[in-house]
């Protein structure tokens, strides 16, 4: 039973931390998989809030990194704020979002939290800053 019990620790401990990624432009998309595949996380991606639901009910994420304006693969799709608020408050899930954005308001920040935002990050900043986010949040890709 002891090596059973090991033996499940440890493959719990190997597994990566999962990141959805949530943006409709693709060279966002590219750049931010990159830098968090290459930091060791699992990284999945949504264009559409309505795909990013999806995703979630599916791959079950430990963070959802998520973009305010998601409208120009589909327009008038549901934005990021919406997103945020769906698995915060009405699904009541537990995963950890930060919502990411290239306004640089302080109403979009406040939004973002009172939808349930765990972070706001602008978008355009050293993208070390937006790493040392999620590790805040979920840590290291193993742990």
């Amino acid at each position: 039973m002891k090596k059973l019990v090991k033996k499940l620790k440890n493959k719990h401990k190997n597994m990566t931390k999962k990141i959805l990624l949530v943006d409709d432009r693709e060279n966002v998309r590219v750049t931010l998989r990159d830098i968090f595949e290459n930091e060791g996380y699992t990284v999945v991606v949504a264009t559409t809030g309505e795909k990013a639901l999806d995703i979630i009910d599916k791959e079950k994420p430990d963070l959802v990194l998520l973009d305010t304006e998601l409208d120009t693969v589909v327009p008038q799709s549901m934005n990021g704020f919406e997103v945020c608020r769906q698995i915060k408050k009405v699904k009541k899930l537990p995963i950890k979002v930060i919502v990411y954005t290239g306004t640089l308001g302080m109403i979009d920040a406040v939004k973002a939290r009172h939808m349930g935002a765990d972070d706001y990050i602008i978008k355009g900043e050293d993208p070390a800053v937006l790493v040392e986010a999620v590790k805040k949040l979920i840590g290291d890709a193993k742990n």
